[in-house]
């Protein structure tokens, strides 16, 4: 997405006016809109907004900025979409300030209200976490509340075409209120929501109450089954024959891996086929907190422990009594807590 385009720098600028927010290539960022007039967005630099994404044509749609504010495709060739619908070509449609229009596979809103940060960056999960357990703590200490999506305030990227949001300062209503929206725009998209604090007053516990409801599905839905299907193909044939041989004792497993190749899927399948399949999985993701916050989050701590311990927390492992506890990154724990952990 090309942010700095001269041809996007000089549109006129008038306070209150409509601003363009685009949602995709890894960037949120927004543009200001003319007060009146056309304005053309595609792949081309001489478009009057240049989105830089290979799924956008090079003259993809036009905008015309009047009373109703119109959106017209161009005859690209992967389509302009709104409410789920494929535009025809050349047939202007009418749009309302902050309806979701698809241009290929990049999301624009246009906004009347107060114009969003010049530009925003696709958080890790890791930071994701971090600002999550913040929030949590903000929220405990001020009586607020806030919520959390697994499509603006927080955006981060759980996995590939995977998104978590944190929703700061709304009502329950509010924010379920943006996931029917996001779930009316994106047909097939599945969208779950945590609040803080009825489900749950950590970071952990919201992720976990969100990813569940997730793999729920819709209310109505067939239930999935409760880990993902592992194929038993080529290499994979012996190392389920392996996990599973493990899954019946009571040792610790370390699973090695890159990024991105399942060990939190094998950890799931080693659970599912254990004796402790009935008790809970929890997981944490140890390079996601710091030295601190993770003694707490596995050992719990007593009210008065520390500053902001209004309460007694039970930990991860007395939570997973009876279950299994997935440790994400464990070769980030500080060697302290190592040592801690050994004697469990």
């Amino acid at each position: 997405m090309d942010l700095g385009d001269a041809r996007t720098r000089s549109l006129v600028r008038h306070p209150g006016a409509p601003r363009l927010a685009v949602i995709g290539g890894g960037v949120v960022a927004t543009h200001a809109l003319p007060a009146g007039g056309d304005v053309v967005i595609g792949r081309d630099p001489g478009c009057d907004i240049r989105i830089d994404d290979p799924s956008l044509s090079r003259r993809h749609v036009r905008l015309r900025i009047a009373d109703p504010i119109t959106v017209e495709d161009l005859g690209s060739s992967n389509g302009t979409f709104v409410a789920g619908k494929r535009l025809a070509a050349g047939a202007p449609h009418a749009i309302a300030a902050d309806e979701i229009i698809t241009v290929g596979a990049v999301g624009i809103v246009i906004q009347q209200h107060a114009p969003l940060a010049p530009q925003r960056t696709l958080w890790g999960h890791g930071y994701f976490e971090l600002r999550l357990a913040e929030e949590c703590t903000r929220a405990q200490r001020a009586g607020t509340t806030f919520g959390v999506l697994r499509d603006i305030d927080v955006i981060g990227t759980y996995a590939p075409h995977e998104w978590e949001v944190l929703v700061l300062d709304a009502s329950p209503a509010t924010a379920a209120e943006l996931a029917d929206r996001v779930r009316a725009t994106l047909p097939g998209a599945s969208v779950a929501l945590a609040m803080f604090p009825a489900d749950g007053h950590d970071a952990w516990s919201l992720g976990s109450c969100a990813a569940a409801r997730l793999r729920a599905g819709p209310p109505g839905a067939e239930a999935p089954e409760a880990t993902p299907r592992l194929s038993p193909i080529g290499p994979m044939r012996s190392l389920l024959a392996l996990a599973d041989r493990v899954a019946v004792g009571d040792i610790s497993l370390l699973i090695l891996g890159e990024t991105g190749v399942g060990k939190e899927v094998l950890a799931d399948h080693v659970h599912a086929r254990s004796r402790r399949a009935a008790g809970p999985l929890l997981k944490l993701n140890c390079a996601a907190m710091p030295e601190q916050l993770l003694e707490s989050e596995l050992f719990g701590h007593e009210k008065g422990a520390f500053t902001g311990a209004a309460a007694a927390k039970p930990g991860l492992l007395e939570q997973a009594d009876g279950g299994s506890v997935f440790l994400d990154e464990i070769g980030e724990l500080p060697p302290a807590i190592q040592a801690k952990l050994l004697r469990v």
